[in-house]
């Protein structure tokens, strides 16, 4: 089921705004597991570049992203099997924020900083802009209003979808730095280098574009299964400036993680997991479902073999049960460093447990006259590195890691 809620408009302004009392009854029901959503089609259009002249009607830019936002609104409430859209945050939900004008210097992003002393409120939050929910203290002063302003909210990423992008739709006025887990995501109106307290945004946001939801696309990012920060502080372009505002949505796109099938093969278990766009998954394994931070890398090799990575490893009866998933992590910008030591009857080689799936093949002669044989494992991990010994090595035999790609 699904409803579609149109939005409103605010007296003095030709332009429509969002509209936080109708997102707050969504954002209930959606906390009900109702599939309900709210597509707020002008919440996205730029009053600067997508209007006609007449400041109201869109232009044909503008139309286009109605369109886009339109179908994403649709895609986020469809169950399909090659894509997930996942709203992790939806506007006019509950953040945390500290408005008493302190520096709070760079900790504060960090996933595990104490806000419990902050205050809460709905979004949009912000003063003298229309559509505020929570109006927040600008100071004593209202000709010298406090700069900087921080919010703070988590969210919560299942294990079972594996996120390629991170779509953000952020309404800011004037300056924003947006963090996820401590490390920037991005900043919009604000100088380059390091952002202090006291920074000025670089732009005045005014008039409609108050009411402007930015979107930003964010690729290829590496999100932890489990809590997650948000965390955003929103500048000022002068003091005396009578407006701040601020509010985001945040989605996540992907598709959800490769099935992983098992079986016996004699003495070995044997995962497999297709292999087509799946290069970047390693596999994890562990005895204890309840801690999974826990559970270790397994180094490979991952073989293809019809389609399909395949790990196996010998059953050892005197060992308590295993549990496998998969995790993505990538595909590295460059290769491993392959290590060796020689022994008297045994050569070792080693690499960093970065490169998990990796796998180790041998030739006797360069340039390899056959195929590479890839080297059997399991590859053992030790000291934050793989590795395995090769015995008796003949008198010439040259090694490489590699990525198995279909």
């Amino acid at each position: 089921m699904w409803r579609r809620y149109w939005t409103c408009s605010s007296p003095g302004t030709n332009m429509h705004i969002f509209c936080s009392a109708l997102q707050s009854v969504v954002n209930a029901r959606h906390a009900q597991g109702q599939n309900v959503f709210m597509a707020d089609l002008f919440s996205v259009v730029d009053p600067v570049t997508m209007l006609q002249s007449d400041g109201t009607h869109p232009n044909s830019l503008g139309f286009s992203v109605m369109a886009k936002e339109w179908l994403f609104r649709i895609a986020a409430m469809t169950v399909r099997t090659d894509q997930v859209v996942t709203p992790f945050i939806g506007a006019s939900s509950t953040w945390r924020y500290s408005d008493q004008g302190v520096d709070l210097g760079t900790n504060w992003a960090q996933p595990d900083y104490d806000d419990s002393g902050w205050s809460q409120g709905l979004g949009r939050l912000g003063y003298n802009a229309p559509g505020i929910a929570t109006a927040i203290s600008y100071g004593p002063n209202s000709t010298n209003k406090y700069i900087t302003t921080y919010f703070r909210q988590t969210f919560v990423v299942p294990a079972n979808v594996h996120y390629t992008n991170l779509n953000v739709r952020l309404n800011r006025a004037d300056g924003a730095l947006v963090w996820l887990n401590g490390q920037e995501l991005f900043r919009v109106n604000l100088p380059s280098g390091q952002v202090l307290f006291t920074n000025l945004a670089t732009v005045s946001v005014t008039g409609d574009s108050l009411n402007t939801y930015y979107s930003s696309n964010r690729a290829n990012l590496f999100l932890p299964v489990g809590t997650n920060v948000l965390a955003v502080e929103v500048h000022k372009s002068s003091p005396a400036l009578a407006n701040l505002a601020f509010d985001i949505e945040l989605f996540g796109v992907g598709e959800l993680m490769p099935p992983l099938t098992a079986a016996l093969d004699g003495t070995n278990f044997v995962t497999r997991w297709p292999a087509t766009n799946h290069g970047g998954f390693v596999l994890l394994s562990g005895s204890n479902l309840s801690q999974t931070a826990g559970w270790s890398t397994l180094g490979g090799p991952y073989v293809l073999n019809g389609g399909y990575y395949e790990y196996r490893e010998p059953i050892v009866q005197s060992q308590p049960a295993n549990f496998y998933t998969l995790r993505y992590v990538g595909l590295p910008a460059i290769g491993p460093n392959l290590r060796w030591t020689l022994g008297s009857n045994a050569l070792a080689l080693s690499w960093p447990t970065d490169f998990a799936g990796f796998n180790l093949e041998t030739t006797i002669a360069l340039p390899a006259t056959g195929a590479w044989q890839t080297v059997a494992g399991p590859y053992d991990l030790s000291n934050d590195t793989f590795g395995i010994s090769v015995p008796g090595p003949p008198s010439q035999q040259f090694f490489r890691l590699r990525k198995p790609l279909p």
